[in-house]
């Protein structure tokens, strides 16, 4: 596996590759169309590309600001993201499994480095005290 879609494609080469790929080729236009007509918002005077970007937009991933690129542009659109006010994301991928495990394997780290998130590191949780003393005493 050589791309990565975080909300849109993060691609090893830096390109949209996949989105064109997952929006263009294997987009519900249909089901689009649908849910915009029927949320009302399918204005007749609004401009044919203003509609088709819309669409696009909903395929992707229902309008979410797009992340594209290699795991370093998609930590430098994060970081000018933080630099506006952002402090969370909220992320989703077409491969769930796969392209979570690219993310924590190749973005997570690079993010930590820009200082972006801090490092996770999970603290030791106390085992119970499981006694015959401490039974008794519940």
């Amino acid at each position: 596996m050589d791309e990565l879609p975080c909300r849109l494609p993060l691609d090893r080469k830096g390109g949209p590759g996949y989105a064109d790929y997952y929006i263009h080729e294997k987009g519900d236009v249909g089901a689009v169309e649908t849910i915009i007509a029927e949320q009302g918002r399918r204005d007749p005077n609004m401009p044919a590309e203003l509609y088709e970007r819309i669409k696009r937009r909903l395929i992707a991933g229902w309008g979410g600001y797009p992340l594209i690129g290699t795991p370093a542009q998609i930590v430098d659109q994060l970081t000018a993201l933080a630099k506006t006010g952002l402090d969370g994301i909220v992320l989703s991928w077409v491969n769930y499994h796969d392209e979570m495990r690219q993310w924590i394997d190749e973005v997570m780290p690079m993010i930590e480095q820009a200082s972006l998130r801090k490092p996770y590191r999970p603290q030791a949780v106390p085992k119970p005290d499981l006694s015959t003393a401490a039974r008794k005493r519940v």
